[in-house]
């Protein structure tokens, strides 16, 4: 009976174990600044508002493509997905760029996203299998068509 006892305790914590290893917790990165290529009055519309987790606010360009923004993080991370709010009027053909740097900010291209979109979409951008690993000190949005002035809502970035 002791056997039998001792060896169900092993066997749940073997699967603890391997449950825990096996799923890898989702985390939002922390910002720690953006830059932009431009912005339409800076103090309403900055590019601090594409991470305040506040859907009332945006970054505007206050121009016509093509337009940057660049997140600075905390800490170098992989980044799994973005998720990009959109602020665009009138809806339309849009083209965007996702580009990766380390410390040494040698931005490399790691995809794009070419889709109508329209005020209130939530883009996604999922990291190819190839960049996975690839740990992110900074992220380049590019958007190089859209029928409107850039802007986003919100950026959200998540590593897993």
């Amino acid at each position: 009976m002791y056997h039998k006892f001792n060896l169900k305790i092993s066997v749940c914590i073997f699967l603890c174990v391997f449950i825990l290893s096996c799923s890898k917790k989702t985390v939002t990165l922390k910002v720690a600044q953006a830059k932009a290529s431009n912005t339409y009055r800076e103090s309403e519309f900055g590019p601090g508002n594409l991470y305040d987790n506040n859907f009332g606010t945006l970054w505007n360009s206050g121009d016509y493509a093509p337009q940057w923004v660049v997140f600075e993080f905390f800490e170098k991370k992989e980044i799994s997905l973005i998720k990009l709010y959109v602020a665009q009027t009138p809806a339309g053909e849009a083209e965007h760029r996702i580009y990766f740097a380390g410390d040494d900010k040698k931005f490399f291209e790691v995809g794009k996203i070419n889709q109508l979109s329209k005020e209130g979409d939530i883009l996604s951008f999922k990291s190819p299998e190839e960049y996975k690993t690839t740990e992110v000190k900074y992220l380049k949005i590019q958007t190089l068509k859209s029928p409107s002035w850039v802007a986003w809502k919100e950026i959200k970035v998540f590593s897993q």
